[in-house]
């Protein structure tokens, strides 16, 4: 595919520059905020769905630098989705 792979390892303190790293490490840190306020597995839920809203609907930065007619990533994967 002619793609130039550099490995990132985490140990030398330069992770940060993994941008699908830095990614999930930002989704984790929302998360872990979020479900410390739990204590049951419904209120868990319902923070994980409150979450998953909340990201799909916001503008996120590097779609507003990549200037997408909408920064709403629920708006730029239109009718694309994971498995439920």
């Amino acid at each position: 595919m002619g793609i130039d792979h550099k490995r990132i390892t985490s140990t030398e303190g330069e992770s940060y520059l993994n941008l699908m790293e830095t990614h999930f490490n930002v989704q984790r840190r929302l998360y872990d905020d979020q479900f410390a306020l739990t204590s049951t597995p419904l209120e868990f839920e319902q923070a994980h769905q409150d979450f998953l809203q909340l990201y799909n609907t916001t503008a996120h930065q590097g779609l507003l630098e990549e200037q997408f007619a909408s920064p709403i990533p629920r708006d730029v994967l239109g009718k694309a989705q994971g498995r439920l």
